[in-house]
């Protein structure tokens, strides 16, 4: 009997914001104030960091979390789920007399969010990323073998893992220490470019490798009368490579300057929050095991279609079986 061929093994580090989401389904987001009764309530993890690091976790990748959260109740849910998930947090803080980032995430009937969030003050009181961090958990990735991946689909090979570097803008310091030490140990990088004041995004733009927009941040930052022109901007602003998701019209990016354009997964739709956490963890997986662009951009629209297709916020994210199945499912058809 033949095996499945290995892929290559693939670590990510993801260094941001971990987040408690109280996530209430409703039938109708009220547009005036008013009391709703929930059909359903859910505590679950959010924030963009720690979304891709359990999407990568999922697809059977190495996972590291480096995030600062309060030492509250919150940050101890959070780190039971991350744990259970198989993240490591060797390098997070929780930081005393800190918050722990919280939101309120409401879901409508039809899949769409209001969210209305409180961030942390831990990453202004907690220990700053330093280079040494980093380097710690790029040993510790390069002599870690877990062979007990390689029943998950064969992600983990036997040689060292790739490291990727995903960041997101909410805690600025992080992220430009992880850009920076990525780019001199000449290994990709992920920017998850949401919206941020300009002082924090552009810079962070600068020094990554791939910067992935969501749409409202494409349109703040880059206002060109057409998605072409507006990935040509950012690219000018020093990202090696952009691209830009779009919900349910899928994504775009420029490909040695040509406008290329995959469509969201033909699905159901039962919950978008979580869907571009993700899109850049699985676009991050793909990109370490050394997939071309259009490749990674297909495997993370995939992934992400079913997190949205699942509901449940990022615990919606498909596991590597999940994907395999769904992907040759699409494929037969």
């Amino acid at each position: 009997m033949s095996s499945s061929p290995v892929v290559p093994a693939v670590s990510l580090v993801c260094v941001g914001q971990a987040v408690f989401d109280h996530r209430f389904t409703v039938v109708q987001i009220p547009t005036q104030p008013t009391k709703v009764l929930a059909h359903d309530y859910l505590g679950l993890p959010g924030g963009m960091a720690s979304g891709a690091a359990i999407t990568a976790a999922r697809l059977g990748a190495q996972a590291h979390l480096i995030t600062r959260m309060g030492n509250d109740p919150m940050a101890d849910l959070l780190m039971q789920r991350f744990t259970a998930e198989g993240i490591t947090c060797d390098a997070s803080c929780r930081v005393p007399n800190s918050r722990t980032a919280v939101s309120s995430v409401v879901i409508d009937a039809r899949g769409e969010r209001q969210i209305i969030h409180a961030p942390t003050n831990a990453f202004e009181r907690g220990a700053p990323l330093t280079p040494n961090d980093l380097d710690v958990l790029l040993k510790e990735s390069a002599a870690s073998s877990r062979p007990e991946s390689a029943t998950q689909g064969n992600l983990q090979g036997s040689e060292s893992p790739t490291t990727v570097i995903v960041c997101d803008p909410r805690w600025p310091q992080g992220a430009a220490m992880a850009l920076r030490w990525a780019r001199a140990n000449q290994l990709p990088s992920v920017l998850d470019a949401d919206i941020a004041p300009p002082e924090v995004l552009l810079p962070l733009v600068a020094l990554a490798d791939w910067a992935i927009f969501s749409e409202a941040a494409l349109d703040a930052f880059f206002p060109a009368p057409t998605i072409t022109g507006q990935l040509q901007q950012a690219l000018d602003a020093g990202a090696r490579h952009v691209a830009v998701t779009q919900g349910a019209k899928g994504v775009q990016w420029l490909e040695q300057l040509t406008l290329c354009h995959l469509p969201a997964l033909s699905l159901a739709v039962k919950d978008t929050t979580g869907a571009g956490d993700a899109f850049h963890g699985a676009f991050a997986v793909a990109l370490g095991q050394g997939k071309p662009a259009r490749e990674c951009v297909a495997f993370a629209n995939h992934v992400a279609g079913l997190k949205v297709a699942n509901g449940n916020g990022i615990l919606g994210a498909p596991t590597l079986k999940e994907l395999n199945q769904s992907r040759n499912h699409h494929d037969r058809r």
